[in-house]
């Protein structure tokens, strides 16, 4: 168990919140994005299936697209 000074708490909870604030922010203006990571997101413990659903409706040309479908081929080649 990690413990920490009770004044650097209050730091790590602003930190937290503001990462969150950004991310909401952030999958809003490129859902795309934030697409391809729930894809990512289901890749790493295995669930492939649902990976690949998500990974497939990523659209767009600024290249989140053609990540999408470079994971999709990775997932169908590795075990």
């Amino acid at each position: 168990m990690l413990l920490l000074a009770p004044s650097v708490l209050p730091g790590i909870n602003v930190a937290t919140e503001a990462r969150a604030e950004v991310a909401a922010k952030a999958e809003t203006v490129r859902p795309e994005d934030a697409a391809l990571h729930l894809g990512l997101a289901y890749l790493m413990p295995g669930q492939k299936v649902r990976a690949r659903q998500v990974l497939q409706s990523v659209q767009g040309s600024d290249g989140a697209a053609d990540l999408a479908r470079l994971w999709i081929v990775a997932s169908q080649r590795s075990p």
